[in-house]
């Protein structure tokens, strides 16, 4: 039996890569994406058979089965891409204590795709672009506030405890950058002004400790409470209103904020001067729903519909029937990419398919799609590509992107 037995394993191993293969190309779980991925993907059956061969050359040769093994182990970890249970364990291990790579921020032209700056950032960086105005560029890695213009950091603030909640983040205007935590170690958390250009704390209000910063609405700090919302003047921290009977995500434009509804078919406008609110009835039950806010529109997704309301005349300005329920919504000021298409945001039309896969930063009528390609669209079509290996989030200003690029684990 034992003669015959390298024979036997060339049909489980052909198997083996063969699932390899497909699991790589679909899951993006590859080891070795750059080539493993590549070549599984354009001729995987190939490789397969490849392997096939290997094994019935080492039977017929007669080597041991030991050797047998090792080979087809050695072929699949090269071809696949992958590592069989019992290394991927220990692969992974030694890859969480390996330091962070360096990573670099840079500024691309979305114009011509050139790199303007690129800047070192320091080691063990670990964080994210959140938000730029004026040149400058503001960062998050772990409690540390970075801001960069150009190819310098300009300040670092490092904050003792900082909200942690989904989307919050730094927002900016043309003085201040806005952020929720604390300077004092142990300190209560607040929401704090810190000034652009040196970090110093313009002004700081208390709030509880999970309060996170949903945007900024012209001069009105929007702050999401653990169940309200409520509203500080940007320039000096006097709170304007508070609404505490409100829950739900909220969507920030200039001259309205929207909440997305939990469940049930209403939604609500809150006046970001006044913080006077408005509900607002889609004529669709128990539904929860994506909100948008572009210009004078706020545009939503419940289930398979799509509309575009105006909040400034009071009424739906248009409603389509998208055709699926997929959730998620994206749009820029032009565009609206959702249930794999695009649409005109001003009269509701299917400009064609688009599967959106990530958007990292819009502005204006533009969108950059972060997927296998960075790519730039406008009205539905990509317009350019940008090089480089870069990472969701980024922030774009006056047409430049600011993004990482490097390889994250």
């Amino acid at each position: 039996m034992k003669q015959f037995f390298p024979g036997w394993l060339a049909l489980p191993l052909a198997v083996w890569l063969w699932r390899n293969a497909e699991w790589a190309h679909t899951h993006d779980g590859s080891w070795l994406p750059g080539v493993g991925e590549y070549l599984l993907f354009r001729g995987f059956c190939w490789l397969a058979g490849f392997a096939c061969l290997i094994c019935f050359a080492l039977y017929l040769n007669q080597r041991r089965i030991g050797l047998s093994v090792q080979a087809g182990l050695v072929v699949g970890i090269l071809f696949s891409g992958q590592l069989p249970g019992f290394l991927k364990g220990q692969a992974e291990r030694a890859r969480a204590a390996l330091p962070p790579p360096d990573r670099q921020l840079l500024a691309i032209n979305l114009n011509d795709g050139s790199v303007l700056s690129k800047v070192l950032l320091p080691p063990g960086f670990n964080g994210e672009v959140y938000c730029a105005r004026g040149g400058r560029v503001f960062l998050i890695s772990g409690s540390n506030l970075l801001a960069y213009r150009g190819d310098k950091q300009q300040w670092r603030c490092s904050l003792s405890t900082r909200n942690q909640r989904a989307g919050d983040g730094p927002v900016c205007d043309e003085k201040f950058v806005f952020v929720t935590g604390t300077l004092v170690e142990g300190g209560k958390t607040q929401l704090l002004a810190l000034s652009q250009t040196d970090g110093k704390v313009g002004w700081s209000v208390p709030v509880e400790w999970n309060d996170g910063l949903a945007g900024l609405a012209g001069e009105v700090v929007i702050l999401n409470k653990s169940r309200g919302l409520a509203g500080y003047h940007a320039a000096t921290g006097k709170q304007s209103w508070e609404i505490k009977t409100l829950s739900g995500q909220s969507c920030v434009g200039p001259g309205v904020v929207a909440i997305e509804p939990e469940q049930g078919g209403e939604f609500t406008l809150v006046d970001p001067q006044s913080g006077k609110s408005t509900r607002v009835a889609t004529g669709l039950k128990n539904r929860g729903m994506c909100l948008r806010v572009r210009g004078d529109l706020v545009v939503g997704k419940p289930g398979s519909q799509l509309f575009a309301y105006d909040w400034r005349q009071r009424k739906f300005r248009w409603r389509v029937n998208a055709g699926s329920t997929a959730y998620g919504l994206c749009s820029d000021q032009s565009t609206i990419y959702a249930s794999g298409s695009a649409w005109e945001l001003a009269s509701g039309r299917m400009l064609g398919a688009f599967p959106l896969e990530n958007v990292m930063a819009w502005e204006g009528d533009r969108t950059v799609n972060w997927g296998a390609k960075v790519s730039v669209l406008r009205a539905g079509a990509v317009t350019s590509t940008l090089p480089g290996q870069l990472h969701t989030p980024g922030a774009l200003a006056d047409g430049v992107l600011y993004c990482i690029n490097g390889s994250f684990r």
